[in-house]
C-alpha cells in the first residue's frame, strides 16, 4: 500500500536505484519472503530458511552466470536505530548480500559487509560501482 510511509520511500527508492544509480529493473525484488528469493534452490529453501521474515528491497547481481545478492535494503519511515539495524543484519545472515543499506525520510546508509566487519561507506552508490567493489 502506498498510504504506509515505508512502501513510499521504497518506491521512491526503487525510481533512484533504476534511474539515477543505473540497477538493473529486472534484478530487483521487492517485498519477498527471505524463503521465496530466487537465489535459493528448493531444497535449502524448504528446509533452513525462515518462513515468517519478509525482506523489503533485495539487489542482485550475476557472478558466472549465477544470480547474487547485491545489496540489501531496509525501508523505514524513522531513523536509524539499533533494532532496526540488528533486524537488517540478521536478514542478512540469510540472505549474504555484500552490501546492505538503511534509507529512511532522512537519511541513507550503506555498508559493506566482509570477513573483517562492517564498514561504513556513506549514501548509495552506482550499480555498476558496487560490482567493482566485489572485485576489489
Amino acid at each position: 500500500m502506498l498510504n504506509h510511509p515505508e512502501e513510499k520511500i521504497r518506491q521512491d527508492l526503487m525510481d533512484r536505484l533504476c534511474k539515477l544509480f543505473l540497477f538493473p529493473s529486472q534484478l530487483l525484488v521487492k517485498e519477498r519472503a527471505i524463503h521465496q528469493l530466487p537465489h535459493f534452490n528448493q531444497n535449502l529453501r524448504s528446509k533452513t530458511l525462515p518462513k515468517d521474515r519478509r525482506i523489503d528491497l533485495l539487489a542482485y547481481h550475476f557472478e558466472q552466470e549465477n544470480l547474487r545478492p547485491l545489496v540489501l535494503f531496509e525501508c523505514k519511515h524513522h531513523k536509524p536505530n539499533a533494532a532496526a539495524f540488528q533486524q537488517l543484519l540478521g536478514y542478512n545472515h540469510w540472505i549474504q548480500a555484500p552490501f546492505i543499506a538503511w534509507v529512511s525520510q532522512d537519511h541513507e546508509g550503506l555498508y559493506r559487509i566482509s570477513k573483517g566487519g562492517i564498514s561504513y561507506l556513506g549514501e548509495l552508490r552506482p550499480y555498476e560501482d558496487l560490482c567493482r567493489l566485489l572485485k576489489d
